[in-house]
């Protein structure tokens, strides 16, 4: 390991590599800067930086045909929430991609992305910036074919619809966990999506909106990972569900199947 040149006192929150030495890195600044933030690249292995977009970033995610990147703003308005960058974010050529999306009067705080083949998703637990307990969540979807060609701007060259069903998944009111979000690699039309407290973990079939909890009665043992969830990976060797939270690792085996598959503690 190596120290990079990237500018002190921000908190890197999503990082998108194109090479061994290119990489693309979001941030937010610390609480007293809190409008601070943005997308930088570096091409060197991180001996130098340009910045390209200067606004608090939460998540980064890029498609792999035409190299596109889209950034996940917190704490902004609709409109301005999710951001395209037709250069991958090498340029500071950002324009609004938000096209259909509405939080319902609401903002998001950590704005989320998956990615599947055919699919792009991006969720969020929402905050009323006036009753930080008034907390509530939404998903939206967008066909990634949309984004071919796409440069923003007005017209809505890109559009999201809201997966149905989305319970609270912020049960606790307190705006500090994330929404975990995953694209079943092997299936497009699944979604795995965790929130906190009651509103744990959940197999989507947003073609449709069915929402089926994946602890509990869905499994064989009637298991459940622990509450306040940060992020889902997939483990490619088992075909497993892997579930990060404030209470460690846990590992979801069968995460298709419903009750064949247990919860694992890997702490």
């Amino acid at each position: 390991w190596s120290m990079t040149a990237f500018p002190a006192q921000y908190y890197i929150s999503a990082i998108v590599l194109t090479s061994a030495t290119s990489f693309v890195v979001s941030a937010r600044a610390h609480f007293h800067a809190r409008d601070d933030g943005g997308v930088w690249c570096s091409s060197d292995g991180g001996a130098t930086w340009t910045r390209t977009l200067s606004r608090p970033v939460y998540d980064l995610v890029r498609e792999p045909k035409t190299g596109t990147l889209l950034a996940a703003l917190p704490w902004t308005s609709d409109a301005e929430s999710v951001q395209l960058s037709a250069s991958g974010g090498t340029k500071a050529d950002w324009v609004n991609a938000a096209f259909g999306i509405s939080w319902d009067g609401r903002t998001p705080f950590y704005p989320t992305f998956a990615i599947g083949t055919g699919s792009l998703f991006v969720g969020a637990l929402t905050v009323n910036p006036s009753m930080l307990s008034d907390t509530q969540s939404a998903i939206f979807r967008l066909d990634l074919h949309a984004i071919s060609g796409a440069t923003g701007g007005s017209g809505g060259t890109t559009w999201w619809e809201r997966v149905a069903g989305t319970p609270r998944l912020d049960q606790d009111g307190m705006p500090k966990d994330r929404m975990a979000l995953l694209s079943d690699p092997g299936d497009d039309g699944l979604l795995y999506v965790a929130g906190n407290a009651g509103a744990l973990a959940w197999r989507v079939h947003w073609l449709n909106g069915t929402w089926e909890p994946l602890s509990g009665s869905d499994t064989a043992d009637g298991s459940a990972p622990h509450v306040d969830c940060r992020r889902y990976f997939w483990e490619p060797v088992t075909s497993s569900l892997l579930l990060l939270s404030d209470g460690g690792a846990w590992r979801r085996d069968q995460p298709r199947a419903h009750g064949r598959g247990e919860w694992h503690s890997l702490a």
